[in-house]
């Protein structure tokens, strides 16, 4: 009984560092924020991380060093491999421009 709640508290951690990463966090602070308030952690992160739309401009005004002379490449892993991803709603349309290979959020066109 005792080993399944270490198991699912190694799940919750390694969830929140996972999210953390993703949204441009720390993910050893989260993990460790996880590690204490457990259930709380992942929906404190999702409201706290939000994420906003972020321009060419904006990005490039945080990473400099992510367009090198082939384009544009992923400030987290340096993947020159960048896919356009179109998100529709009703009443919007989003060109989300991710990271193929970690999967990180760069920036909207």
């Amino acid at each position: 009984m005792e080993s399944g709640l270490w198991i699912f508290r190694a799940l919750c951690i390694g969830f929140t560092a996972y999210m953390a990463h993703k949204r441009g966090r720390n993910p050893w602070i989260w993990g460790a924020l996880a590690y204490i308030l457990l259930f709380a952690t992942p929906f404190i992160l999702a409201y706290v991380a939000r994420r906003e739309k972020r321009s060419l401009q904006q990005y490039l005004a945080q990473y400099p060093d992510a367009r090198s002379k082939r384009g544009m490449s992923c400030a987290y892993c340096q993947s020159n491999s960048i896919r356009l991803w179109h998100q529709r709603g009703i009443l919007f349309m989003r060109a989300k421009h991710l990271c193929n290979h970690c999967g990180s959020y760069l920036y909207d066109s």
